[in-house]
């Protein structure tokens, strides 16, 4: 371990100790030089600088006494003697040049250019060459005479160590230029976002594999990664060194040419910068600069799942690479950012895609192949997912949602959280970020609470001026008769406009989004970050501007073609498309060897303790027979033969087959007729895709309305009172109002449970309450998602409850309010037999005058709220009493008794308000953890094994943080236990974090 740090410790002096030798000696010595045209060398071929006699321009032939801005003579050009004033300059990386010249001309037209060339003279450096012609003028004076300046950094992909200065008259007329200035300005101020510079060191024989890879890729025009691609490094910021593994980046090789090569970088189990454990850095141009940035920010504001992704400045081994896009990979971290319960994303498998790409570069040939038809869903983390039982549940039925999407033979509204993909395809349309919805760019969260798919922006590649691509401003406004022609791997994209509930968001959400003011406000928002990076990648990118009327054009035709749309979604032109009954497309190809992995697909499924099922798809344009089962790992091998089974080929209806067997196995061994080799093909360890989720087939079964339990009139539903025994599931669709009255005694039994898209008012009294409970101890759970009203409840009692646990689709809470704000005055929870009594998520609620007693696990579970909590009482709680997550809550006049972990316990960058609170008999008083603060103000803790204790257990997160005033406590064995850079503020006096890996403690 200390030759660890020691050899952390030398790489981090060595770093931080290099600087840059100077390689512009001369032009140290001169930092300005300046031409007025006046002096030549005694062979009358040069101009000499006005100062220097050793600097010289070309062209003195040229001069001219007809025109001058100061002294007697220009310089003359025109198409005959096109070139002047010609001189190199010596250069290094992060110089900065002002070049000025005076121009004149009699012609109106703006002809005449000063120009700036610098050629990279290294040998296999495939980069941007540096050219330049400005011929715009920014000042003039009384006689005519103009200005033209270029401003320029010399940026870090420069290997040249000159650059060439002259000016230019491509037109037929005479153009004068005189006075050329060329000045070093030594004290730029260095960016603002520079003290955050990410720096990296790579071991030369790291970086020499890393060039090695990357030589290959050039070659084959592909960047293909493997598990053996990955480096080792070191990454320094501001005020941390980071262990991390490193590979390239990319599909194509624009992320790997020149000096600025795209990476991945993952941290060590214990690290997490910016709050991300993997992350990619890039050249800003692979993903268009701040039109990238600017569409992730708006889907942010909107709630649309994205990376983060900002810009930053890069060194590597002490040289400055540039300024860099660094945007967070698909792992957990990413969608608990966004205030979300961890879930599968999942993606569309691009093999088949780059394999065809790859085949067309090595052997010049187009292979015709059903590279979308054969992807696959694949969760991100594969391994991680089947090894987690919940993650391996979550993303069967994710695979089966996106299995139907893929196939366009069920309506969007049932598959995705249709406000936010509406919110998607609004900002697409406003960003014209239209490369994110190509079939292989695009990513899917699945929410294990709503039981949905929502889309993650990224990859937008703003489509912009010459790469402007599509006509229509609105993406779904085509002609209905072209939606059948699209082909397969458009159509995940069209069938979202045949659905009548997204279209009914999408043109909600078009009109919010092209309204001038709401751009007024996005601009007025983000004016200084979109400053400041225009003017950083300005001095690298020397043509780039960032262009606000870009969008406020592109809502001026949005809102010019709105009403045209609008009249045909109401005259009910998308509704009766479908896709169901086209038949797949034909395709023929040669067969290749490496097609194979990717064109046969082969799922497992196990139906008995000694019976498998295997399913079998072949998508090639040759049949198949099937020879074998192979079961192999580093310790067993097995195999088992299998007589003359056939699947025909992918253009049949025949090209799926089932096979049964005793025999467990990995791979299977086929034969392609026509060839004689025998392959193998991986077998997927999880079910084939069916039809069908969990959340799908119960609202498909609950005969929705159950007239035996309520009424319905004018959108209002009122449940009958006096005892009824509910022994079906009860499911109430968006846009009702529920209402339970006193007296009211709901007995679920036989597994049945409550879900309502809607809001619900329950309304007891304090002498004849209502009563929901399981007497059986069955009930799946009370559950209100997404409902788009506020819901109330009071003098009510919970008990008896399990939670919602359906094939797969299964909630933590007794009772669940998901989005759905709420109000619960007098109400008791008690005995249930599940995660939490109540669990409220990214909603705003308010509970008070409440009791939670007799808990299986967790009392009061809040995660992403906001929200108060008062005058509620907690005893015998198995687990934690008050757990919130990611919340702003404020806790007042609480008593908790006997809680099995935590009284009270804040996580996740949560922020705690707690008052006048007793807790008692728990194991832990009140912790913060992971970011969170905790302020205590006149509360008591007796009787408890930790008071207070502050830690961090997620790399992603921060310290704990307890601030307390007029603490009363007694009979504590461990006061406080406060984790290094936690900290506690006991009163004025503040104890710094002792104890190490606290959470070990705990967990």
């Amino acid at each position: 371990m200390k030759i660890k740090i020691t050899f952390v410790f030398i790489i981090f002096i060595v770093f931080f100790s290099c600087k840059e030798k100077s390689s512009n000696t001369l032009f140290e010595s001169y930092p300005k030089y300046f031409c007025d045209l006046e002096k030549l060398n005694e062979e009358k071929d040069l101009f000499l600088d006005s100062k220097f006699k050793n600097i010289l321009y070309k062209n003195a032939h040229l001069r001219s006494s007809e025109k001058s801005l100061s002294g007697k003579y220009s310089i003359k050009l025109n198409k005959k003697n096109a070139f002047g004033l010609g001189i190199e300059i010596p250069i290094k990386i992060n110089d900065y040049f002002k070049i000025t010249v005076w121009r004149y001309s009699d012609k109106k037209e703006k002809k005449g250019h000063l120009v700036l060339s610098i050629k990279n003279k290294k040998l296999n450096i495939e980069t941007n060459e540096i050219y330049i012609q400005e011929k715009e003028v920014v000042s003039k004076d009384s006689s005519g005479w103009e200005q033209i300046v270029i401003k320029i950094r010399i940026p870090p992909f420069i290997q040249s160590d000159k650059m060439s200065i002259y000016v230019w008259q491509p037109g037929d007329f005479d153009v004068y230029f005189d006075n050329l200035k060329i000045e070093k300005i030594k004290e730029k101020p260095k960016a603002e976002i520079d003290s955050s510079a990410l720096k990296i060191f790579i071991d030369s024989l790291e970086y020499n594999k890393l060039i090695n890879i990357r030589n290959e890729a050039l070659n084959l025009g592909i960047l293909e990664t493997q598990d053996s691609s990955w480096v080792k490094a070191f990454m320094f910021d501001k005020n941390n060194i980071y262990s991390v593994k490193m590979r390239l980046k990319g599909d194509w090789t624009d992320h790997i040419k020149g000096t600025k090569w795209s990476f991945r970088i993952k941290m060590k189990k214990d690290g997490s910068w910016k709050g991300m454990k993997e992350f990619s850095i890039q050249d800003p141009k692979t993903r268009f600069f701040q039109y990238e940035w600017l569409g992730h920010k708006i889907m942010e504001k909107e709630g649309v799942i994205n990376p983060r992704f900002d810009f930053i400045p890069v060194y590597i081994n002490n040289t400055y690479i540039g300024i860099y896009a660094y945007e967070e990979h698909f792992v957990k971290q990413l969608i608990e950012h966004k205030n979300k319960r961890e879930g599968p994303i999942l993606k569309l498998s691009e093999e088949g895609f780059w394999r065809s790409m790859k085949l067309h570069k090595t052997e010049n040939k187009w292979y015709k192949l059903p590279v979308f038809e054969s992807s696959t869903a694949l969760p991100y983390k594969l391994d991680k997912t089947l090894s987690d039982q919940n993650l391996k549940k979550q993303f069967l039925i994710a695979q089966n949602l996106l299995y139907q999407h893929k196939n366009c033979n069920t309506k969007i509204s049932e598959l995705f959280d249709i406000e936010l993909a509406a919110k998607y395809f609004a900002i697409i349309n406003l960003t014209k970020m239209y490369h994110a919805i190509r079939w292989h760019n695009q990513r899917f969260y699945y929410n294990p609470v709503t039981s949905k798919l929502e889309i993650i922006g990224f990859d937008g590649y703003t489509e912009y001026g010459i790469f402007e691509n599509r006509k229509e401003s609105i993406i779904g406004n085509i002609n209905a008769d072209n939606f059948k022609t699209v082909k397969p791997e458009f159509r995940i994209n069209y069938v979202f406009f045949t659905d009548s509930i997204f279209l009914d968001k999408y043109v909600e959400s078009l009109k919010k989004y092209s309204d001038s003011l709401y751009l007024k406000k996005i601009f007025s928002e983000f004016h200084n970050q979109i400053n400041l990076y225009s003017r950083l990648l300005n001095e690298e990118y020397f043509k780039y501007r960032f262009n606000e009327k870009f969008y406020y054009k592109i809502a001026r035709n949005i809102r010019k073609e709105l009403p045209e749309y609008i009249e045909k979604i109401k005259s009910g032109a998308y509704y009766n498309i479908s896709y169901r009954d086209i038949p797949k497309s034909n395709y023929k190809q040669d067969f290749h060897p490496s097609m194979l992995k990717e064109f046969i697909k082969v799922y497992s499924e196990r139906i008995q303790n000694d019976t498998f099922v295997y399913k079998i798809i072949n998508y090639l344009s040759h049949e198949i027979e099937v020879i074998g089962i192979r079961n192999e790992d580093k310790k067993s091998y097995s195999s088992h033969k299998l007589n003359k089974i056939y699947v025909d080929t992918y253009n049949s209806k025949n090209n799926k087959k089932f096979i049964r067997s005793v025999y467990p196995g990995n791979t299977l061994l086929i034969k392609v007729i026509g060839f004689d080799e025998e392959y193998s093909v991986p077998i997927n360890s999880w079910n084939s895709p069916k039809n069908e989720s969990p959340r799908q087939e119960l609202v498909s079964e609950s005969n929705f309305p159950l007239i035996e339990y309520y009424s319905i009139k004018d959108n209002i539903i009122t449940f009958k009172t006096g005892k009824i025994t509910v022994n079906k599931n009860i499911i109430i669709p968006q846009n009702y109002k529920v209402i339970i009255k006193e007296g009211t005694k709901l007995d679920f039994v036989d597994n049945s449970l409550f879900l309502s898209y809607s809001s619900i008012n329950i309304s007891g009294k304090k002498n004849n309450k209502v009563l929901i409970y399981s007497s059986d101890n069955s009930a799946q759970g009370f559950t209100v998602l997404q409902a788009n009203k506020k819901s109330k409840i009071e003098y009510t009692v919970f008990t008896g409850f399990n939670t919602l646990d359906y094939k797969g689709w299964t909630l933590t809470g007794a009772v669940n309010f998901y989005e759905s704000d709420v109000t619960i005055n007098n109400t008791t929870f008690t005995s249930n037999f599940c995660e939490d009594a109540l669990n409220i998520i990214n909603s705003n609620f308010i509970v008070q005058d409440c009791k939670f007693e007799n808990i299986f696990s967790d009392a009061f579970d809040s995660d992403f709220c906001e929200g108060k909590l008062s005058r509620t009482y907690f005893n015998e709680i198995g687990n934690d009493a008050v757990d919130f997550s990611g919340s702003v809550v404020q806790i007042s006049d609480c008593a908790i008794k006997n809680a099995g972990d935590k009284g009270i316990s804040g996580g996740e960058n949560s922020t705690l308000y707690v008052s006048n609170c007793f807790v008692s008999d728990s194991k832990i008083g009140v912790a913060s953890k992971d970011k969170s603060t905790v302020s205590l103000n006149n509360c008591t803790i007796n009787n408890c094994q930790y008071g207070l204790v502050a830690f961090q257990k997620k790399p992603e997160f921060g310290p704990g943080i307890i601030k307390s005033i007029n603490l009363k406590y007694s009979n504590l064995i461990n006061f406080h236990l406060i984790e290094k850079k936690s900290f506690l503020q006991l009163n004025k006096t503040k104890i710094i974090g002792y104890d190490k890996n606290t959470a070990k403690r705990f967990y």
